[in-house]
């Protein structure tokens, strides 16, 4: 479930890359389902690639939506990053007090 609830995974994706993002209406199905049709890829395939196999079997009639992050929002994930880098010291430390 990354995208399972509509809007915010696709969103942070979209403001952790600056870039839209595109999710197919089953993309919340999960590792099973992704699994399951790597099987049926692997059966009845029939010498095409992976990625035509899904594009004209498997997800030819199924909806996607766009996501662009606002400016707002990649600036928002933009300061994160940066805290989460700055406190990256201080974890090493703490893992130290920890360890010993």
């Amino acid at each position: 479930g990354y995208f399972k609830v509509p809007d915010v995974g696709q969103r942070l994706l979209s403001a952790a890359l600056s870039v839209p993002v595109r999710v197919l209406d089953t993309a919340a199905e999960g590792g099973a389902y992704g699994m399951a049709l790597l099987s049926a890829y692997m059966l009845w395939g029939g010498g095409e690639s992976l990625e035509d196999y899904l594009d004209n079997r498997v997800f030819s009639c199924t909806d996607s939506r766009e996501y662009m992050a606002s400016a707002e929002e990649i600036q928002g994930f933009e300061t994160f990053e940066e805290r989460f880098l700055e406190a990256l010291p201080i974890q090493r430390e703490a893992w130290k007090y920890v360890k010993s």
